[in-house]
């Protein structure tokens, strides 16, 4: 498993799992969720993140995925993840200035050209 931030794609993050089933997919979901889920549980939808929980012997971060064939749930060391969020993705797009970059007219053209 691999995360992918892209400074174009500024909210998202990519969580790939290169040489795996291709059924497994490529799951984008938000920058900030990811943030949230080392500090506390997050998600409410199909991806849900919880840091560890040493009162359960938890000592990984949860990465819960859940999709139409069913629900997945894979613990990650936490340090490498925190390691990697802020030096691959917070220190290029600090938080609260991911829309900075944004060009808003080129996507307000492409939402009202239907692209």
């Amino acid at each position: 498993m691999r995360f992918v931030y892209r400074v174009d794609e500024p909210f998202a993050v990519v969580m790939e799992f290169p040489g795996s089933d291709p059924a497994v997919g490529i799951w984008e979901f938000s920058r900030d969720l990811l943030w949230k889920g080392l500090h506390r549980p997050a998600g409410t939808g199909d991806v849900r993140i919880s840091p560890p929980c040493r009162c359960h012997g938890r000592r990984q971060l949860r990465i819960t995925l859940r999709g139409d064939d069913g629900t997945a749930s894979i613990d990650v060391p936490v340090g490498p993840v925190h390691s990697w969020l802020h030096e691959q993705s917070l220190v290029r797009v600090p938080r609260g200035s991911e829309s900075q970059p944004v060009d808003w007219d080129a996507e307000l053209t492409r939402l009202v050209e239907g692209g």
